[in-house]
């Protein structure tokens, strides 16, 4: 009798569980039912009182576009020249000082500190700035010889723009500061600080102008087309063949470890044994025939 009303309880207990059960909704669902008509009420608040919400620097914001000023998007410092970018900044150039177009400069690092002063006017790159296209190159790199016809035939084409270039692997200085790791490699740069960096793999005038119309918005001058002088300089087309001293330092300390590693090898005292032993019995037969 005791163990069927204990059965009869822990069923009547059973039921009245999965009952309170289905009627008492869970945590998560409490969370939900009250955070959901909350969102849903902010942001009907935030559509009726008009307010904008952007993750975007207020300084960078432009309402209206200079007449006669090139305005495009780009990033900050950008190493791929895709068309889809995320945040986007407006790069203004102020045209060069010079009427006549500038042939490319060969600098140093003097020069380059020079055509890199930045302006102290010149806040944003939405203000209008100078503008240089810099080509890192070596002068026994091929690859820069191929490239240097066409980036001198850039300051005839987009004359608005300084263009130069510097040998990095004289002043090598440089290529940590703007990550160069390979030449040749072309950065454009505004009031004095990288845009953009040039990642195509052909090095030819029209995939250096679509790069720099996309980043400036200028249009390049003329017929994209190079003359033989382009082929002239002042970039040279010809890789130079020049003594490396650092290279001959170098031959001179393998040749020296090889040397001082075989006379140290086993191989070796065998071999000088070997021919110690040779010059004995030569001895001793030289000695028989006397």
């Amino acid at each position: 009798m005791r163990l069927y009303s204990l059965a009869v309880l822990s069923v009547a207990l059973c039921l009245l569980h999965a009952s309170s059960g289905e009627s008492s909704p869970s945590l998560e669902q409490i969370d939900n039912a009250n955070l959901l008509p909350l969102a849903e009420n902010e942001a009907a608040a935030i559509v009726e009182e008009g307010e904008v919400i952007s993750t975007s620097n207020p300084d960078e914001s432009v309402n209206e576009q200079p007449v006669g000023e090139a305005i495009v998007d780009s990033t900050d410092v950008d190493k791929n020249v895709s068309v889809s970018n995320s945040s986007t900044i407006s790069v203004v150039c102020r045209r060069y000082e010079s009427e006549e177009p500038v042939p490319v400069e060969l600098i140093n690092g003097t020069g380059l500190l020079s055509i890199l002063e930045s302006e102290a006017n010149v806040t944003s790159r939405r203000v209008a700035g100078r503008c240089v296209g810099l080509l890192f190159y070596a002068g026994w790199c091929p690859f820069s010889c191929f490239a240097a016809p066409y980036f001198n035939a850039l300051p005839r084409t987009f004359p608005a723009i300084k263009f130069a270039a510097i040998d990095s692997m004289k002043h090598y200085s440089w290529n940590t500061q703007f990550g160069i790791v390979g030449v040749p490699t072309f950065l454009l740069f505004h009031n004095g600080r990288p845009v953009a960096r040039f990642n195509e793999t052909d090095y030819n005038l029209k995939m250096f102008a679509k790069f720099i119309q996309k980043w400036t918005g200028i249009e390049p001058q003329g017929m994209l087309s190079v003359f033989s002088a382009d082929f002239n300089g002042p970039l040279p087309n010809v890789p130079e063949h020049e003594m490396d001293h650092w290279l001959i330092v170098s031959w001179v300390f393998v040749a020296l470890c090889a040397i001082y590693f075989v006379l140290q090898s086993a191989l070796w005292s065998n071999l000088v044994e070997g021919v110690k032993n040779v010059w004995r019995e030569a001895d001793e037969v030289h000695e028989h025939a006397d």
